[in-house]
């Protein structure tokens, strides 16, 4: 039990290791969001995104908070599972994506030494 001075205590992570990315492409990709049935999507405002398609050599683990990529210190969450280890990531801010950025594997509010590296760095899809 904590009171409203106290911070809530930090969840401990699980403790395994992430798998590893042994594929990645980068692309600048048309973008849907997902129909939903009694909301629109806030995604739904756009319609085009950086798309990070992963195949990874074990498969990500889903839990209550599963781990989405980095790309440096920027946090790309929407995620689909597209395969059986391969996931397509879609960042919309491209702006925030630093050119030769390292991408690496963490939990939400992940310090970059716990992340997965990689050895991939972002480099802007031709055409920009």
């Amino acid at each position: 039990m904590t009171d409203a001075g106290q911070r809530e205590p930090t969840p401990r992570r699980p403790e395994f290791e992430l798998p590893e990315i042994v594929e990645l492409t980068i692309r600048r990709a048309p973008f849907e969001a997902p129909r939903l049935r009694h909301f629109e999507s806030s995604l739904s405002r756009f319609d085009e995104a950086i798309e990070f398609h992963v195949r990874t050599n074990e498969p990500l683990p889903y839990l209550d908070e599963p781990p989405m990529l980095y790309v440096g210190e920027t946090l790309v969450t929407e995620m689909r599972g597209t395969g059986e280890r391969e996931y397509t990531f879609f960042a919309f801010d491209e702006e925030r994506l630093e050119e030769g950025a390292p991408i690496a594997f963490g939990f939400p509010g992940t310090p970059s030494a716990q992340r997965r590296d990689s050895e991939y760095r972002y480099h802007a899809p031709r055409g920009s």
